[in-house]
């Protein structure tokens, strides 16, 4: 589904103009929640994004990698190579070591530099060298759906076919825990398509046991790692979902 038709989804449901500035906003915030709760295929880089290295810092945001294609990171850097590395370093995930192998010790001012990286170190969205060299470190890492602004555009994730079963529901979700009489003017009726519609997110990502939900389809593209609580407990909005 393009932008526009997913938005005139949301049109028809919720038949409130309220939302209408907030659901292309709301349809991006989902696509990467849904990055972020799990590891999509799809996003994993084939070609690495580039880390460029100087004599003078030790530590680097890994949101300063760049990519041909633009991609942005996201998360989980998974291979770590260079010019002198090309099979990869083992990432270390303590910076502190790093801190430690300086000639400086405990003072915390880096002062080693070479003539190529003998150790990288990943903690959160951080990258530490070891020593210091001017070089480029290639990285390999899940990278942001891109973003949707246009009519015509459609969404990474999910995939298409989990848009309507999915997506939809998730922004639909969202407008109701902003918005909670969105639905309707009689109390009752909300509370009633608030369990429709959580019913409908569930199906779109569990399945339903006549069609696969969404966590079925990633394992059979290439296997799931789920991060955090049960998978979809916070996703989506009011009743025990996530809110975004």
């Amino acid at each position: 589904m393009t932008l526009d038709e997913i938005s005139s989804e949301i049109r028809q449901i919720c038949r409130d103009p309220t939302i209408e500035a907030s659901i292309t906003t709301w349809v991006n915030a989902a696509s990467l929640e849904l990055a972020q709760q799990f590891d999509v295929p799809l996003l994993r880089l084939r070609q690495p994004a580039t880390l460029t290295t100087t004599t003078t810092d030790w530590l680097y945001d890994l949101t300063e990698a760049s990519h041909d294609l633009g991609y942005e990171y996201h998360k989980l850097v998974w291979k770590i190579a260079s010019s002198t590395q090309a099979t990869g370093y083992p990432i270390e995930w303590d910076l502190q070591a790093l801190v430690d192998s300086d000639s400086t010790g405990y003072t915390g001012t880096h002062t080693d530099t070479g003539t190529s990286i003998l150790r990288v170190a990943v903690a959160g969205d951080q990258l530490g060298i070891y020593p210091m060299v001017a070089t480029s470190l290639y990285l390999w890492h899940y990278r942001k759906p891109l973003t949707v602004d246009e009519a015509d555009d459609v969404p990474e994730v999910p995939d298409e076919g989990f848009h309507y079963p999915l997506l939809v529901p998730m922004v639909v979700l969202k407008a109701m825990r902003l918005y909670p009489e969105i639905l309707s003017d009689v109390p009752t009726d909300n509370t009633r398509a608030l369990a429709l519609w959580q019913g409908r997110y569930h199906s779109g990502l569990y399945g339903d046991g006549f069609q696969q939900g969404y966590i079925s389809s990633l394992h059979k593209q290439r296997g799931i790692h789920v991060r955090g609580p049960r998978l979809g407990s916070q996703l989506g909005g009011a009743g025990g979902y996530r809110s975004w």
